[in-house]
């Protein structure tokens, strides 16, 4: 395929769901010609790859073993490290965001605020530490970089390379969303377990448009729900969860007798979901600390279980049984499949 076409991304992409159609998110996930096959034991691995060369195969796909990482414990996808831990932003992406300089222009603070936000599902309540940033961004405000702008420029920076951790969704189980409202900011948290001591998901966070700034306090507490649900669909959509705010008004939202059309209008929002609205008073972040109390160590990837000298050939024998890879066996055979050059 010609490269560095417009449409050859697009393209190649689509030959790829076409190709391993029926796996994806079943047995792995693709991104262009990144493939991550995932399985929770050695056994399962094999057949997930038996399935995966199959097709590749079958569609005159070749794979460079020099460029594969086979039974790893966490590998790095997108700009993340992904483990049996969680997912945590890649170390060497996050580099970027520590390393970048104090901006000199607006063009400088939208190149920063893409980077870091990126990241922006590991931050809790990015949009309210990054206020003071999108504040020059305004046509009517003077570039002048003050305390405030520093103050959000380090901590931003700070909070991107704490190398926070999200847990992995269990769709087994119900869904928390923790939701709050400032006086310029919208904030929720989707999380699992036990409220108070659940473990996050995902953060999402945005600044409130100049229509909503005047809103009441209960029509903003609202909106952040609403924000949250539509932010967090994929996850909700379909299933019952338990919304918990720091509004108590807002555990009667049904039952409010004469409601502002704004109340209105958003409660429509909401009549797709299966939820209940609980009150918990305190900050709404209570259970970020969590990403605080659980740092991970920077490593490369590890292999399976590196316990005896056999291992090497026990990932031979199992990996390169594969019948349609006749090929990958011979070379990989004579170079070791557990190194990482």
């Amino acid at each position: 395929m010609p490269m560095d076409l417009k449409g050859s991304p697009s393209t190649f992409q689509a030959l790829m769901d076409k190709v391993l159609s029926g796996l994806q998110g079943i047995e792995l996930f693709i991104y262009m010609d990144d493939i991550v096959v995932y399985a929770t034991s050695l056994e399962e691995h094999k057949e997930k790859m038996n399935k995966l060369f199959g097709r590749l195969k079958t569609a005159g796909l070749r794979v460079r073993p020099d460029k594969c990482f086979f039974l790893r414990k966490e590998v790095g996808y997108l700009g993340h490290i992904i483990s049996e831990e969680g997912v945590r932003p890649d170390p060497s992406k996050v580099t970027a965001v520590r390393d970048f300089p104090q901006p000199q222009s607006r063009k400088n603070i939208k190149q920063f605020l893409g980077l870091a936000g990126y990241y922006r599902r590991f931050i809790p309540n990015f949009a309210k530490i990054a206020s003071p940033l999108h504040t020059l961004l305004k046509d009517d405000v003077k570039f002048v970089w003050d305390k405030a702008q520093e103050k959000a420029f380090q901590t931003s920076k700070d909070i991107s390379c704490s190398h926070p951790i999200l847990q992995f969704p269990d769709f087994s189980c119900e869904f928390i969303v923790t939701t709050d409202a400032s006086n310029f900011a919208l904030r929720a948290v989707l999380s699992q377990g036990k409220i108070g001591s659940d473990l996050p998901v995902a953060y999402a966070s945005r600044a409130l448009a100049k229509a909503e700034l005047n809103c009441a306090a209960i029509e903003k507490e609202l909106l952040a729900i609403v924000f949250a649900v539509q932010h967090f669909r994929p996850y909700l959509y379909g299933r019952k969860f338990t919304t918990v705010t720091n509004h108590q008004p807002l555990v009667w939202l049904h039952n409010l007798k004469s409601p502002t059309p704004r109340l209105t209008r958003w409660k429509e929002k909401l009549r797709d979901y299966d939820y209940e609205i609980v009150h918990k008073p305190g900050r709404v972040n209570a259970n970020a600390d969590a990403l605080s109390r659980n740092p991970v160590p920077i490593s490369s990837p590890n292999p399976i279980s590196p316990r005896d000298d056999d291992y090497e050939h026990e990932i031979e024998r199992r990996i390169f049984s594969i019948d349609c890879l006749p090929e990958v066996r011979e070379r990989e055979s004579h170079r070791g499949l557990a190194r990482d050059g």
